[in-house]
């Protein structure tokens, strides 16, 4: 991963105010409503990233604590992978997202039962496929970490 590797942590920070419901998105599943304030959000995205994950945690005004986790890729569509959760401490929060794998949301983007394939291409693309997946862990452990931080000193 290059120095170059950019997150873009945001934390409001200071007084929390109430806001009017947000919608989560969660893949497979209704949308989860909150109605709460804004604790923390960021882009694990860095220049040229082909896929990048933004986290939202807000404090509901009903208690506990909802995460909303989306994927996004450089074209723009939806990616049908977006997460929405409740939890009932921040602690529960940061647990889910220290025991989270990103690489899950990957794709390999070749057949390795393709006839036409031989073993070199399948090597060279394996290859990439991991480096991409080390990118796409190091820059989503970079986030929830800033993430947590943020949120523990500014809570």
């Amino acid at each position: 991963m290059s120095a170059s590797m950019m997150h873009t942590p945001y934390s409001g920070g200071g007084a929390r105010e109430s806001q009017a419901a947000v919608m989560l998105r969660s893949a497979g599943g209704k949308p989860l409503r909150v109605s709460g304030a804004l604790l923390a959000e960021g882009s694990s995205r860095w220049p040229g990233a082909p896929l990048w994950h933004e986290i939202q945690v807000y404090e509901c005004d009903s208690g506990g604590y909802a995460l909303g986790l989306r994927l996004r890729d450089a074209s723009g569509r939806e990616s049908g992978a977006d997460r929405a959760k409740v939890f009932a401490s921040l602690d529960d929060v940061a647990v889910w997202l220290e025991g989270f794998d990103p690489a899950g949301d990957l794709h390999a983007g070749f057949d390795v039962s393709d006839p036409a394939a031989n073993g070199a291409e399948i090597a060279l693309k394996a290859a990439a496929l991991r480096d991409r997946t080390e990118q796409l862990r190091h820059a989503f452990r970079a986030l929830v970490g800033e993430l947590l931080y943020r949120m523990d000193t500014e809570i």
